[in-house]
């Protein structure tokens, strides 16, 4: 009986493998004929659901489609983005300023996802016209822009606003993230990775204008311009009692084990932390950590204080 439990739902599962993949080769064939025939198609495309002209959209750009310049006139026409509701670029030279400036004065305040990720042309004009006055946008993510700063985010302002991801921009500084805080308190996931030009300031602020509402928080490598990193950490988490899920993987040190270990004790206080990635950080003495984390990542050398280590783990239950 249970082999055959086991057999059924492993046949269920590669059929449900294999539609799912018929489905994605159906969808592409139909966006290719779409971006072959798009002369005959015309204004009729400004039929399409809202939802199926984002699909195309991104279609078209992650297939370098927009060096067309009939492609590109009908991807900034009022009619078929005036109404879209997310936006997505992803690895592309031909997403620029110029062409996000040209989008922003098209479509409505209406997006409620922008995601611009590792788009090398795209600097803070690019980011300023596309997010301001956006006013009912849930999702930001601003990913590898080298070239955005704090400016470029200065606009961002949504009551809505669930989800910022700025990781790999590593010339938003604290003052873009004291804006972002202050003007969007709802922020409940704030991912920092690789941000490298934040500073104390931009983690006190953090604490001060989150608060309870932040349940997600990512700060890894960020250790190039902190101070005082303990004191900053313990600040943020005492202030942010509702994190569940933090990452901060060579934050404290930016140096390797060989030459660096973190002698002072730090407090995490966070009491409703269930994952802690502590990867890439060297402690002569474990952190103070809730006892409610159930997934801990650690790095280890063997020089640490081993019963010390040991005894909090065993504080621990739920690891």
């Amino acid at each position: 009986m249970l082999n055959t439990v086991g057999l059924y739902f492993s046949v269920t599962y590669k059929f449900n493998i294999l539609i799912s993949n018929i489905m994605k080769t159906l969808f592409n064939i139909c966006l290719s004929f779409i971006s072959k025939n798009m002369q005959i198609l015309g204004d009729d495309l400004n039929c399409l659901p809202d939802q199926c002209k984002s699909l195309l959209f991104e279609w078209f750009v992650s297939h370098d489609y927009l060096n067309s310049d009939k492609i590109r006139s009908i991807m900034t026409e009022g009619k078929f983005v005036g109404n879209l509701k997310q936006l997505t670029f992803y690895l592309s030279d031909q997403i620029t300023d110029d062409f996000l400036k040209t989008l922003s004065t098209k479509v409505n305040r209406n997006l409620s996802k922008i995601s611009i990720i590792y788009c090398d042309k795209v600097g803070d004009r690019g980011v300023r016209a596309i997010t301001e006055f956006q006013t009912r946008l849930v999702k930001l993510e601003l990913k590898g822009l080298n070239s955005v700063t704090s400016f470029g985010i200065a606009g961002v302002v949504s009551d809505h606003l669930n989800v910022v991801d700025f990781s790999d921009c590593p010339n938003i500084c604290s003052s873009g993230i004291v804006h972002m805080v202050n003007h969007n308190p709802n922020i409940q996931n704030m991912f920092l990775n690789n941000c490298k030009a934040i500073d104390d300031l931009g983690l006190y602020a953090i604490g001060a204008h989150l608060g309870k509402n932040l349940k997600s928080l990512e700060l890894d490598f960020l250790a190039d311009h902190l101070r005082d990193p303990q004191a900053a950490i313990a600040y943020l988490t005492e202030r942010c009692p509702n994190i569940m899920q933090m990452s901060l993987c060579r934050y404290f040190s930016p140096f390797s084990a060989s030459s660096h270990f973190f002698d002072l004790e730090c407090t995490i206080n966070s009491n409703e932390l269930r994952e802690l990635d502590l990867h890439g950080n060297f402690f002569t003495v474990l952190p103070r950590l809730p006892k409610n984390i159930s997934s801990l990542r650690l790095s280890c050398t063997g020089n640490e204080n081993v019963h010390d280590l040991v005894q909090r783990l065993k504080n621990m239950p739920h690891l």
